[in-house]
């Protein structure tokens, strides 16, 4: 019996170790976020997007926007949840509103929309779904909540 307890204890007390909350996207990013930018992914390999609406923030609609610490996740259709407090806008002034880039943005296709998400616990963080919030528009008016509060 004291064998078992043992090799139970052995088991378990490791995998809890490295059970802990991991860093994700929320829409708390909205609070800190200086611009939050629809962006359509023009040169992935430096980062560079287009702007194609603008949720919060100067730029305008068209206005390009480069995020070479974006690069390696840069896809198609995104929404970046950005922090920027330079009046030039300058590649190398953009921060993440999240504590890194891969939790400062969501991927976008067609209505929906996928973000770093850690669905259980202890476990992975990763690219899914974001339940509480379905659609893109559903971030939208999440988001436009956050700002006028």
């Amino acid at each position: 019996m004291m064998r078992y307890l043992l090799t139970l204890l052995l088991i378990w007390v490791p995998t809890a170790a490295l059970g802990g909350i991991l860093p994700v996207f929320g829409s708390a990013c909205a609070a800190r976020a200086t611009d939050i930018l629809v962006v359509e992914t023009l040169a992935a390999d430096e980062g560079k997007f287009q702007v194609v609406e603008v949720w919060h923030g100067p730029l305008k609609k068209a206005a390009m926007v480069t995020v070479p610490d974006l690069a390696e996740v840069a896809r198609g259709k995104m929404v970046l949840f950005l922090i920027n407090d330079s009046k030039q806008r300058q590649a190398k002034d953009w921060k993440p509103a999240a504590l890194n880039f891969k939790t400062s943005v969501v991927w976008v296709k067609g209505d929906e929309f996928t973000a770093i998400q850690q669905p259980c616990n202890p476990g992975p963080a990763y690219k899914t779904t974001v339940i509480s919030l379905p659609t893109v528009d559903a971030l939208r008016e999440r988001v436009q909540l956050i700002l006028e509060s």
